[in-house]
């Protein structure tokens, strides 16, 4: 089991959005293939983010992710000793100071949304990264498999249906192509001109999108 420390915006970005990496990496956690880290400064920084009013998240979301943080994560006691662990670093916000102390205590990975807000480090990583998907040496971890096949599954559903989509498009395109050639040799259909004819076809066209 790998322990990580997890940004609040990773958390965010899991409420937020069911389908995206941070909700993999949260839904790793309950799976106990990840043990997340914290102290009562993170659980903090989790509460006044969190429950703010701008966020329109389900509450009992926000509870037992909070909740199992508490109860199955991995604890830091007493206040760390940030003199001898970031004394020298600066935080464009000072906030996430604890999170990185707290990821040096556990030997553990921070999973950030913004790594530019962390002093460059190989074990602050971009879910990306930590899931070994994006562009981070990282290895994929097996327990992952299955929520990565089941969302490239997803994706590749709506292209099939994106192109299923485009298709009777054009299957209806040509049949209006067919239509205006078939007029075009009819001895009986009134004379116009090729440029009427491809002005109405660039109309179609327009009108489908395409």
């Amino acid at each position: 089991m790998k322990f990580v420390v997890l940004d609040t915006n990773i958390l965010v970005s899991a409420l937020w959005s069911k389908e995206g990496k941070p909700a993999i990496i949260i839904e790793q956690m309950f799976e106990r293939v990840i043990k997340p880290c914290f102290n009562e400064k993170v659980i903090a920084e989790y509460v006044d983010v969190l429950y703010r009013d701008k966020f329109p998240f389900v509450e009992n979301e926000t509870n037992d992710i909070i909740n199992f943080i508490k109860e199955k994560g991995a604890y830091i006691t007493g206040e760390p000793k940030e003199t001898d662990i970031s004394k020298d670093i600066h935080f464009p916000d000072e906030d996430d100071r604890a999170f990185y102390d707290v990821a040096k205590l556990c030997g553990a990975v921070l999973i950030t949304g913004n790594k530019r807000h962390y002093p460059q480090d190989p074990d602050i990583v971009t879910p990306a990264e930590f899931l070994g998907i994006g562009t981070g040496e990282m290895e994929v971890n097996e327990a992952f498999v299955p929520y990565h096949r089941a969302m490239l599954s997803s994706e590749l559903q709506a292209c099939e249906s994106l192109l299923a989509a485009k298709d009777a498009e054009i299957a209806a395109l040509l049949s209006e192509l067919q239509k205006s050639k078939a007029r075009l040799n009819d001895p009986n259909t009134k004379y116009y001109s090729a440029e009427e004819v491809f002005a109405g076809i660039e109309q179609k066209l327009k009108e489908r999108g395409l």
